[in-house]
């Protein structure tokens, strides 16, 4: 009831549903669901549930649950395949990956290939992730992980290529820095983000268990 396709071999199940131009053998099963292209093509994709919007040049994406976003502003429309899974979830760039409630995953126009899962995670940059809670990854290959609960602020790790874990903070507890490539060992910091030894800890030192 109240289906649209305009693209070739679709396929529409449930209700207001609809698959526009540039959007050929997508499916689209639910209620208010929305496939749909108007420079890049966005063929092969599938969303399913109610209020998914697929758009905008991100061919083979998924979408599942309710409310779920993937719109790639990336200028090379190309390689898409993003994946937003659970609620509320935002993609906007090549080959994202959202997986929760409330995850956005951005970047600027050649990034790619980043990943958010849990809730309301965000990351900027090429290759970042984001796993926890209310974390925040904007920086190129960069991990974080943990769970902040200060007032909505995040737990963000801003540094190229490090990991960087915490809890319950904007900071983190532990850091991991870039190695710098194969064979090579990175630094490890403990109330820093910057160690600049093999292991630098800051602020309250090392407990002896032994003393």
């Amino acid at each position: 009831e109240g289906n649209l396709i305009n693209g070739l071999d679709g396929f529409v199940s449930g209700k207001d549903n609809v698959i526009g131009v540039s959007s050929d053998s997508s499916v689209v099963m639910g209620k208010n669901n929305l496939v749909t292209s108007t420079d890049e093509r966005s063929d092969y994709s599938v969303a399913l549930g109610l209020d998914n919007i697929i758009k905008g040049g991100v061919p083979a994406s998924v979408a599942i649950g309710n409310a779920n976003i993937v719109s790639s502003t990336n200028i090379d429309g190309s390689a898409s395949e993003s994946v937003a899974i659970g609620s509320n979830n935002l993609i906007k760039v090549i080959n994202g990956y959202a997986f929760g409630w409330s995850n956005e995953v951005d970047g600027r126009d050649s990034d790619t290939d980043g990943v958010a899962v849990g809730i309301r995670n965000h990351t900027y940059g090429d290759g970042a992730m984001a796993f926890g809670r209310n974390v925040s990854s904007s920086a190129k290959s960069s991990i974080t992980i943990g769970v902040s609960n200060v007032n909505g602020a995040k737990l963000t790790n801003t540094v190229t290529g490090t990991i960087m874990l915490g809890s319950n903070s904007t900071l983190p507890t532990l850091t991991l820095s870039d190695s710098g490539g194969a064979g090579l060992v990175g630094k490890a910091g403990v109330g820093t983000s910057s160690p600049t030894a093999k292991l630098t800890v800051q602020g309250d030192g090392i407990s002896n268990p032994f003393a």
